[in-house]
C-alpha cells in the first residue's frame, strides 16, 4: 500500500494531486454534512404514514396500535399511499431492526448513496478519470430536490436508483453482453420500480431501448424469443402485481395535487429560471440526438415526451423543483453531462485550471456547507416544544390529524419514547382520527368543517393542531394562541 502512495506521487504532477486529493475531500465533505440530516428527529406527516403502513397500521390510528401483517401493509399502501409500495414493504423489514427515526432513514440515504456512486460510475465510462467524473457529479448537488431525497422517509432516493440503473443498463448493455448481466439488471430494475409510478415510466421505456439496443434481427427465432424474455419477463410479472395490488385501486383516487404545477392549465410557471434552464437544456438533448442519435439521448427526449404528455392531460406534474419531478430532472442532468464530458475534460487537462477550479469548489463549500445541513421546513417545534414540557405531566392534549402520525411515532417509538411517563402519553392525549376512506378525503376543508373547533376544545392545555387551524376559520381560534412560530402547537388566550 506505501510502495502505490509512493509511486503515484512519483507518477503525477502537484496540480494533478492537487486536484484529485481536493475533489475526493469535497465528495467526502459534502456528503458527510448531508448525511446528519439523518438524524433530524422528527418524522413529518408524508413520513410518518410511511412508517405506519409499513407496520400494517392504520396512518391516524389510536396510541399502541398493534403491528398489522404484510397483508395490512399492502393493503393501506393502497389507500393511503400514492406509490405501488415496494419501498412500503422494504421498510417493513427494515423497521424489525430498528425503529429510531437515524436508523429508518438511513435506508433513502443508502439508496441516495448507491444513486450517485453509479451516476460517478456511468461518467466515468465516457472520460476513464474517476476524479472528472466526480466534479462532474457535483452538478446534482445544485439541484436541493435531488440530494434532499438522501434523508426523507420516503420512496423517492430508491426512484432515484431506480433511473440510475435503467440508464446504466442502456449504456453497458449490448449484443455481446451475456445473458446473465442482461437479466440481474432487468430484475434491479423491476424492484426498484416499484418505488413510484414515474420510475415504471422510466424503466419500461428504458428496458425497450436496452432490447432495441441489443436485437439482432438475423439471430435465431429461438434466441430472439429468450432475449425478450430476459429483458421484459420480471418487468411484466412485477407491473401485473402493481397493478393487482396498488394501482387498480389507487387509479380511482389520484387526483391532481394543487401544490404542484400541471401543463393542462396556465402555463406561466414555465417561465421560472428553473423551468427555462431545463426545457432548454431539454432542446439541447433533442438537437444533439437528432445529430448523433446517441441512444441515451435518444432515451432522455422519449421519457420526458411521455411525462409532458401525461402532464398535458393533467396525470402527471410537471414541476421540476419537486421531488415528484426527478424523474424529468435526472435523466436531464446525466444526459448533459454525458453530452459536455469530452469539451469539459480538456479543459481539465490543463494544470491550472484544475487548481483554479479545486481551490474555487473548496472555497465555496467552506462559505455554503450550512446549505446542506438539516433545515426541514416541516413542524420541528412540535418536538422541540414537547422536550420542555418534561417535568409536567398535568397537561391534556389534542392532536389533530395530521399530527397525530408524527406525535405517535416520537412518543411510541421516536426520540421522545422515554418521555412517555413524564407526559403520561398515552392518557392525557385525545388524538383526532378520520375513520373515512381515503378517497372520501380529498376535501380536508370540508371534512374539518364537520369536526370540532377550536374553541369547542377549550378543556384541553395544549391543541397541536396546524391542519385544523389551517382549514378553521380565525374566528374559532380567537381563545388560542399559538406558543412557536410555526403555529403547530396552542395554547389558551390569556384574558
Amino acid at each position: 500500500m506505501f510502495k502505490k502512495i509512493i509511486n503515484y506521487l512519483k507518477e503525477n504532477s502537484f496540480e494533478t494531486i492537487y486536484f484529485n486529493i481536493g475533489i475526493s475531500i469535497i465528495l467526502i465533505s459534502i456528503i458527510s454534512i448531508i448525511s446528519l440530516n439523518i438524524h433530524y428527529p422528527f418524522l413529518w406527516f408524508d413520513e410518518a404514514v410511511q412508517f405506519w403502513i409499513s407496520n400494517g397500521i392504520k396512518p391516524d390510528a389510536q396510541a399502541f396500535t398493534k403491528i398489522g401483517s404484510l397483508y395490512d401493509a399492502i393493503y393501506l399502501n393502497k389507500y393511503f399511499n400514492l406509490d405501488p409500495g415496494g419501498f412500503t414493504i422494504i421498510i417493513r423489514y427494515w423497521s424489525k431492526i430498528n425503529t429510531n427515526q437515524s436508523f429508518l432513514r438511513l435506508l433513502p440515504f443508502l439508496f441516495y448513496i448507491a444513486a450517485h456512486s453509479l451516476i460517478i460510475y456511468i461518467l466515468y465510462l465516457k472520460n476513464k478519470n474517476i476524479f472528472v467524473s466526480t466534479l462532474f457529479s457535483f452538478v446534482i448537488f445544485l439541484f436541493p430536490n435531488l440530494y434532499e431525497t438522501a434523508f426523507e422517509l420516503r420512496a423517492y432516493s430508491m426512484e432515484l436508483l431506480g433511473i440510475v440503473i435503467i440508464i446504466l443498463a442502456i449504456e453497458v448493455c449490448n449484443k455481446d453482453s451475456k445473458h446473465k448481466s442482461i437479466f440481474l439488471f432487468s430484475i434491479m430494475s423491476a424492484i426498484l420500480m416499484t418505488s413510484r409510478y414515474s420510475t415504471l415510466i422510466t424503466v419500461s421505456i428504458g428496458l425497450v431501448v436496452v432490447f432495441t439496443k441489443i436485437y439482432n434481427p438475423n439471430d435465431t427465432i429461438k434466441n430472439r424469443i429468450k432475449l425478450a424474455a430476459l429483458i421484459f419477463t420480471p418487468f411484466i410479472i412485477i407491473s401485473m402485481g402493481v397493478y393487482f395490488f396498488s394501482y387498480s385501486t389507487q387509479s380511482k383516487f389520484a387526483n391532481k395535487l394543487p401544490y404542484l404545477n400541471y401543463l393542462d392549465g396556465n402555463l406561466e410557471f414555465l417561465y421560472t429560471p428553473l423551468n427555462i434552464v431545463m426545457l432548454s437544456l431539454l432542446l439541447t438533448i433533442l438537437i444533439v440526438a437528432i445529430k448523433t442519435k446517441k441512444i441515451i439521448l435518444i432515451y432522455t427526449c422519449c421519457i420526458n415526451v411521455a411525462f409532458i404528455f401525461l402532464s398535458v392531460l393533467g396525470k402527471y406534474p410537471f414541476d421540476l423543483a419537486s421531488a415528484r419531478c426527478n424523474a424529468i430532472t435526472l435523466p436531464i442532468i446525466i444526459s448533459m453531462l454525458l453530452i459536455m464530458h469530452k469539451k469539459i475534460g480538456a479543459i481539465l487537462n490543463n494544470n491550472w485550471t484544475k487548481i483554479s477550479i479545486t481551490t474555487i469548489l473548496i472555497f465555496i463549500l467552506q462559505q455554503n456547507a450550512p446549505v446542506f445541513l438539516p433545515k426541514f421546513d416541516k413542524p420541528i417545534e412540535i418536538y422541540t416544544d414537547l422536550l420542555k414540557l418534561n417535568k409536567k405531566n398535568s397537561h391534556t392534549f389534542f392532536i389533530d390529524r395530521w399530527s397525530n402520525t408524527s406525535i405517535r411515532y416520537m412518543y411510541e417509538y421516536g426520540e421522545l419514547k422515554n418521555k412517555q411517563l413524564a407526559h403520561s402519553y398515552p392518557e392525557k392525549f385525545t388524538l383526532m382520527s378520520n375513520n373515512e376512506p381515503y378517497e372520501l378525503k380529498s376535501d380536508a376543508k370540508k371534512w374539518y368543517n364537520s369536526q370540532q373547533k377550536m374553541n369547542e376544545l377549550l378543556e384541553f392545555e395544549y391543541l397541536i393542531t396546524p391542519e385544523l387551524a389551517h382549514y378553521t376559520s380565525i374566528e374559532t381560534q380567537k381563545d388560542w394562541k399559538a406558543i412557536n412560530l410555526e403555529k403547530s402547537i396552542y395554547t389558551k388566550e390569556t384574558k
